[in-house]
């Protein structure tokens, strides 16, 4: 009952203080009963004293022994303490060190995605070189093609010119032929006033020379439409025909206004060069896919092309294809350009001459 007294009086004593407050206390009242195997005379002597006072003693040995306890706990409980905070210490620099590790991780992995952003980007530049080089050495030969065909075409327009300068020769001899054979009519007609007997033969000899004349009329006649061709054909080689395209919205296939346009510029070339013929392209920007691109560059020329036969275009003169997005006017780099290549051109052949 003591012990049980004792435990429950110093709730705030610890377990270890408590095992060793119930060793004292077993200690105590184990001397107790060794006492009481005393003689009976020893008893009987202790018995006339105090029995409180022994339990206050008692509960003043077990305070004092237990602040004892507390005080050695307390000592042995400081290293442990300690050695938590050197714990929890290292877990931070666990926690820290792990992290500068994560953070060097991701600075490499940041420094490899560099490194192979600096190989993509040299590839692309030595593409790019490689492109523009292509680039300059289409130019190179397109452009030598234009000098061959301008210096061709010069050639054809000297030898038009050469040719057309020994037929205006020919027309000059024919006209004094025409001059000399009107003489010497004048001359047989004086030869009819001055004999009669001439009449038979002069007749004769006009109607050969009517036939002589109508011949040479003839032959002027088809010099002079020659000469014509000539100069026409000259114009159309300085001056050579064309039409603007036509422009459409963004899936739009038909535009009335510039269908009229076309219409009268069209005919007006027929006026200066009745042999020109009509080749409609449609184009498309690079929005949609290839299929649908090509069919609506396609249904565009026919529409136009339609529309020109409709209203006095001889249709053997009119043909036309879709082209898709595949020749674009300009890049398609924005909304502007890309209406720019929405178009659809309108070719003026001319006949080889």
């Amino acid at each position: 009952m003591l012990i049980m007294e004792m435990t429950k009086s110093k709730p705030q004593i610890s377990g270890i203080s408590k095992v060793y407050l119930v060793t004292i206390l077993l200690t105590i009242s184990t001397t107790q009963f060794v006492r009481a195997d005393d003689a009976p005379e020893d008893r009987d002597r202790k018995s006339n004293s105090h029995p409180e006072r022994e339990i206050a003693e008692l509960r003043a040995a077990v305070d004092e022994l237990s602040a004892l306890v507390d005080r050695k706990l307390a000592r042995a409980n400081q290293p442990l303490a300690d050695t938590a905070a050197l714990e929890k210490k290292n877990r931070e620099l666990e926690s820290q060190l792990k992290l500068t590790l994560k953070k060097l991780e991701e600075r490499e992995n940041d420094l490899n995605e560099y490194n192979e952003l600096a190989l993509d980007l040299a590839n692309e530049l030595e593409e790019l070189e490689a492109s523009l080089d292509n680039r300059v050495a289409v130019l190179n030969r397109e452009r030598d093609e234009l000098t061959s065909t301008l210096k061709a075409e010069r050639e054809v327009f000297e030898e038009m010119r050469n040719r057309w300068s020994g037929e205006r020769e020919e027309m000059k001899k024919l006209r004094k032929l025409v001059g000399s054979q009107n003489e010497l009519l004048e001359k047989q007609h004086a030869a009819v006033k001055n004999g009669a007997t001439l009449v038979d033969q002069t007749r004769a000899q006009l109607l050969e020379e009517k036939v002589v004349r109508q011949k040479l009329e003839l032959q002027i006649k088809a010099l002079r439409d020659r000469n014509k061709e000539l100069v026409a054909n000259l114009d159309l080689l300085q001056n050579p025909p064309s039409i603007s395209p036509v422009f459409f919205t963004r899936n739009a296939a038909q535009s009335e206004a510039e269908f009229g346009r076309v219409l009268e510029e069209a005919k007006a070339i027929l006026k200066r060069a009745p042999r020109a013929n009509f080749h409609i392209v449609g184009h498309t920007c690079d929005l949609g896919s290839d299929e649908e691109n090509l069919t609506l560059s396609k249904f565009r020329a026919r529409l136009l092309a339609d529309h020109l036969g409709r209203n006095g275009i001889p249709e053997k003169k009119l043909s036309f294809e879709g082209r898709g997005e595949t020749e674009p006017a300009v890049d398609n780099d924005s909304e502007e350009n890309r209406a720019k290549n929405r178009r659809t051109e309108i070719l003026v052949v001319l006949p080889a001459q």
